[in-house]
């Protein structure tokens, strides 16, 4: 007689991955994943760096970050590739 399961599976929870531009303002999340852009690693934006946004136009303006103690200003376009995570 074989005693009953009591083990029950529990998947881990997907991790939020969301691009930086999906930020909402006052959001902070981690940078996975960039573009291959050279201007982006001299603003500072590197995997593992910490990203908040600080504000983002609503008609195809750019996004406003704080990324290592600055503020910097990025195309919406590029802010659609970068890979963050919440």
């Amino acid at each position: 007689m074989q005693t009953p399961n009591t083990h029950t599976y529990h998947p881990t929870p997907p991790i939020a991955l969301n691009t930086l531009f999906s930020m909402e303002r006052g959001d902070e999340g981690i940078i996975t994943s960039i573009p291959d852009v050279g201007l982006l690693a001299s603003l500072g934006v590197r995997i593992g760096k910490t990203v908040k946004m600080v504000a983002k136009s609503l008609a195809k303006g750019p996004c406003i970050l704080h990324i290592n103690d600055r503020s910097i200003v990025i195309d919406r376009e590029i802010a659609k590739q970068i890979i963050i995570r919440k």
